[in-house]
């Protein structure tokens, strides 16, 4: 109560003062206002030069008291405990939001980025019918929102077609192919690709031994191995490697279920479309590929040796009396016959070699960066190889044997483009057929 007497005395003294200062500027200015009246006009600006000082003496006057009287009573009720009790749960309240704001705002966060997500991979499954570009990016989409610190995810198909991406950060680490790719933890995405359920589990030495080594890193506690179905089968398994926090509750889950048929769709329309595209692209007889892709990758090489300065060399290959052998044992025994033969020139061919059936019973050969040489030392391989096909007609135990004729042109000598250098292939194929077949024909391929 003290306190409050003594802010009630000063207060009262400092309002005696102010008055007193203000009936001085008063007459101050008065006194001013007489001396004007009674000098020259000539002088008018120098008294109103002191009239508008005298004014701002004034006023400074009145704002410094002012000023001391409220920091005073600022002072005054800072020291009183009852108004220092009255304000702290208001600045509180103002400086920070309690558990339940706090908890608000991050869930608000991870929906967003959550949301976010989802929009990135639905435009990907949407735009893209490439596999490995949906599951990077929807690997790298959970491992941000589950904070984990490396996460791998896998695909398994058919036998030895095992798809494996790592990651690490904010970016892909490494891709592997194939049964033995090394996996986070094999153990636990087998376990869970057979029973469905998802797996978290703490990350204790004996699984950490088994960790391959690029996928280790500090701060991992828990893998967290979660499947994503088709309607038939387990498509794939993600698994996190994440801290200690790391948590699946309802929501997470249901989240999952979206990324994972998303996932699921791309996937199934990703192997649809290679299954549609081999179909078009490869002649069904012979499973090489057809007339269309042949061309089009001949003409692509070509290009690319125009461009670089390499040479592409041009194998036309005919069997020799393919008519007799249908006419004589039927058609199918003709169709063994060229899947017979189809075998034989790529076993003979080497890696960079493509093959494809022209038409009928004709091959186109393009090889890569090939000159005449290597070339004809291709062909004699092939010829060889298919002199030692044996065909045995059903019913019979006649050996049936073939032979093949071949005319060989080369890019740049023998043509400038694709087409004419078909041309110039199948001009020298005649002559090694007028010849009497089983022979290759080179003329004006240098």
């Amino acid at each position: 109560m003290e306190n409050v007497a003594d802010f009630d005395s000063k207060s009262g003294s400092l309002k005696l003062t102010l008055v007193k200062h203000v009936i001085v500027g008063l007459i101050a200015v008065i006194a001013l206002f007489v001396v004007a009246a009674t000098v020259n006009l000539s002088r008018l600006s120098i008294v109103a030069f002191f009239l508008v000082a005298a004014y701002g003496i004034g006023v400074i006057s009145m704002r410094g008291t002012g000023s001391g009287q409220i920091r005073s009573s600022q002072s005054i009720q800072t020291k009183n405990p009852l108004n220092s009790t009255a304000k702290q749960p208001a600045e509180a309240v103002k400086k920070s939001p309690d558990d339940a704001e706090r908890k608000k705002i991050r869930s608000l966060v991870k929906r967003n980025h959550e949301l976010l997500v989802l929009y990135s991979l639905a435009n990907v499954v949407s735009s893209s019918l490439e596999i490995n570009e949906v599951l990077s990016v929807a690997l790298d989409g959970v491992a941000k929102i589950f904070n984990a610190k490396a996460g791998e995810i896998g695909i398994t198909g058919e036998p030895g077609a095992t798809l494996v991406i790592y990651y690490r950060g904010s970016s892909i680490l490494a891709k592997y192919r194939g049964e033995t790719a090394p996996r986070l933890s094999r153990r636990l995405t087998t376990e869970v690709a057979k029973t469905g359920e998802p797996i978290i589990a703490n990350l204790n030495r004996e699984e950490d031994s088994k960790m391959d080594k690029m996928a280790k890193h500090r701060g991992i506690a828990k893998l967290a191995v979660f499947p994503i179905k088709s309607k038939k089968r387990i498509l794939v398994t993600i698994t996190l490697a994440c801290p200690n926090r790391c948590k699946l509750d309802k929501t997470d889950q249901d989240l999952l279920v979206s990324i994972g048929s998303m996932i699921g769709a791309a996937i199934e329309n990703g192997q649809l479309y290679r299954r549609l595209k081999k179909i078009s692209d490869t002649d069904p007889v012979t499973g090489l590929y057809n007339h269309r892709f042949i061309t089009k990758r001949l003409n692509a090489e070509v290009r690319r040796a125009a461009r670089y300065g390499h040479s592409v060399s041009v194998l036309m290959l005919d069997v020799d009396n393919f008519k007799e052998i249908n006419d004589t044992y039927g058609h199918p025994f003709g169709d063994v016959a060229l899947k017979k033969i189809a075998l034989a020139t790529i076993a003979a061919c080497r890696d960079i070699d493509v093959v494809g059936r022209y038409g009928g019973d004709e091959f186109l050969l393009v090889l890569p960066e090939t000159k005449v040489e290597a070339a004809e030392t291709v062909s004699a391989r092939i010829r060889q190889y298919v002199q030692s096909i044996s065909l045995i007609p059903d019913g019979s135990s006649k050996i049936v044997g073939v032979t093949a004729s071949l005319g060989l042109a080369v890019y740049p000598g023998s043509a400038k483009n694709g087409t004419e250098l078909i041309m110039a292939a199948d001009k020298n194929l005649y002559f090694s057929k007028r010849a009497g077949g089983d022979q290759t024909t080179s003329r004006q391929a240098a």
